[in-house]
């Protein structure tokens, strides 16, 4: 459970609280401007904040990067996933690896390539990914998106 309670971006300024249990997902609503995305990577340690006060599975903890916060399962998907989210010039196969490489270590440092396919496998069946696959690596991910056309093709 990630249990933020006290974060505050500026002195002086709104001090948010929240739990968040395992399995749930929560959406910040606001203006443009008001803090929904700083609030997040502050609790990741991405950005300064005044206090920022969590606890993770009931002890406080303090994340030091985005890194971190994966590492305790905690991520945020950000409004522009493709300028923020994606590496472009990455397959979808290394996109969805490039966080979890940890998982696929073997002697410490060689990647086992099936464990990594299965596992991308699996994440893109979970999350209903349509594409061909996860395309090899000399790929690009964009190679894998498709545009759709409202106007006929002529």
């Amino acid at each position: 459970m990630l249990e933020a309670i006290e974060v505050q971006l500026r002195r002086g300024g709104p001090v948010s609280s929240f739990q968040l249990r395992a399995g749930e997902i929560l959406g910040f609503a606001g203006l443009v401007g008001s803090g929904r995305t700083e609030t997040v990577l502050s609790i990741l340690g991405e950005y300064p904040a005044a206090r920022c006060k969590i606890r993770v599975d009931g002890a406080e903890a303090r994340l030091r990067d985005p890194a971190d916060g994966l590492a305790r399962g905690i991520g945020l998907l950000p409004e522009s996933r493709k300028e923020q989210g994606l590496i472009t010039a990455f397959s979808i196969l290394q996109n969805v690896s490039v966080n979890n490489y940890g998982k696929y270590r073997q002697a410490h440092w060689f990647i086992d390539f099936k464990k990594e396919l299965a596992s991308t496998q699996a994440a893109m069946e979970q999350v209903r990914v349509k594409a061909q696959g996860p395309a090899p690596a000399s790929t690009p991910c964009r190679a894998a998106t498709s545009r759709r056309s409202s106007s006929p093709a002529g």
